[in-house]
Order: structure tokens, then C-alpha cells, then sequence
């Protein structure tokens, strides 16, 4: 896709996002999301929300720099 339609789909679902919890050391609960087929695209944040938003951040930086 030409980078001049890069707002058409900037926001569009790009393959699977999964969201998990895990228990920190120090037994505080870290959520995590990542875009499965994007590498290095990995989020972890104190509340889920705050995980797919960080998440949704790397993969737009990704596919501008995938299209650029």
C-alpha cells in the first residue's frame, strides 16, 4: 500500500493482539499485550488499557517504518 494512504489503515487490526497478567517479583500485577506476528511489539503496564494503548503505539511506529 502506498505510504500516501498510510491514515487509511494506521488504525486498522493488524494480526493478533493477546493480553496477559503476570505477578511481578515484588507481587505487583504487570499486564502485558502484544501483537503476535509483530516482532518486538510488546507492551506492560500497571492496568490493561495502558498496555494495548502502549501496544497500538509500537505497532503504528512499526508500519510507518515497515512502509517507509
Amino acid at each position: 500500500m502506498p505510504a500516501n494512504d498510510i491514515r487509511d489503515w494506521l488504525y486498522e487490526p493488524v494480526g493478533v493482539l493477546t493480553t496477559s497478567s503476570h505477578e511481578s517479583e515484588d507481587g505487583e500485577w504487570v499486564r502485558v499485550a502484544e501483537y503476535l506476528d509483530i516482532p518486538g511489539c510488546v507492551a506492560a503496564a500497571g492496568t490493561a488499557e495502558e498496555a494495548v494503548a502502549a501496544v497500538e503505539q509500537l505497532k503504528q511506529q512499526y508500519l510507518v517504518r515497515r512502509d517507509s
